[in-house]
């Protein structure tokens, strides 16, 4: 920037939703799948070069070049062939937090607060909504549906299951924690005890009645019906603790 120039902007933007997926997703491309690229594209050039040369007066064999181009070209698509699954499974992430949080964004029309990406301690929150009936911590998880057949959930003292597979709980003590994390946030920057709740969100899946109780506290939903629960909830908080609790919040976004 020039000699006596500055920024126009204020602060720095707020994360958009996805933000940490996509860091991550970069560091796996850049970490697991460039230097793998890169090691087929020298050797390619190494081998089109022999072959080059092989035509000179005085030609060298190309064929070691050529046998060692294939056996890096072989390991290093084993290598990102490997990685596949999982990069895979960060796009599908990514793309469904970005449009969980697109839906949500929507929630402002009703005088709500949508914030998305928020860093945590080795974690990340992917929504938060604020609204005068409460704060929610909100967390996607953008899982595979079966090819056919319903993609239903259930709940149980075990935990979730998808579509009758095994159940699983470690959802519900992932969001409890961030939701206590949350809680010890805006306590330490606000003064005030907020009700923060958590919420699991499952992009394209149908819930069950549930079975059990012991998770009462954790809201499971596909997104479309966050809306109507949160609409049907009491007033919790005044417009001012809202908007307090925004500001905090923002302000602790923007200097992570």
């Amino acid at each position: 920037m020039p000699k006596g120039k500055k920024s126009p902007l204020k602060d720095k933007p707020l994360r958009n939703p996805g933000d940490s997926v996509q860091q991550a997703l970069d560091n796996e491309i850049d970490d697991h799948f460039m230097p793998y690229l890169l090691m087929v594209a020298g050797t390619l050039l190494f081998a089109i070069w022999d072959w080059i040369r092989w035509h000179f007066p005085r030609p060298l064999s190309p064929w070691f070049m050529t046998v060692f181009a294939a056996l890096t070209i072989a390991y290093c698509a084993f290598r990102i062939w490997q990685r596949l699954p999982r990069l895979r499974a960060m796009q599908q992430g990514r793309d469904g937090e970005k449009a969980v949080g697109q839906y949500l964004e929507r929630l402002r029309a009703t005088g709500a607060v949508v914030m998305h990406d928020i860093p945590g301690d080795n974690f990340n929150i992917d929504h938060v909504v604020l609204s005068v009936k409460g704060i929610y911590m909100i967390e996607t998880k953008t899982i595979s549906k079966p090819a056919s057949g319903p993609a239903t959930i259930d709940v149980s003292d075990e935990g979730i299951s998808f579509a009758g597979g095994k159940a699983r709980a470690e959802y519900f003590d992932q969001v409890a924690a961030q939701t206590r994390w949350l809680r010890s946030l805006l306590l330490e920057s606000t003064g005030k005890e907020l009700p923060c709740k958590p919420v699991l969100l499952f992009p394209g899946w149908f819930m069950n009645p549930r079975r059990t109780k012991k998770f009462d506290e954790t809201w499971i939903l596909e997104p479309k019906g966050f809306p109507k629960f949160l609409q049907n909830e009491p007033a919790r908080l005044s417009k001012d603790d809202v908007y307090l609790a925004a500001y905090h919040l923002s302000r602790y976004s923007r200097t992570i």
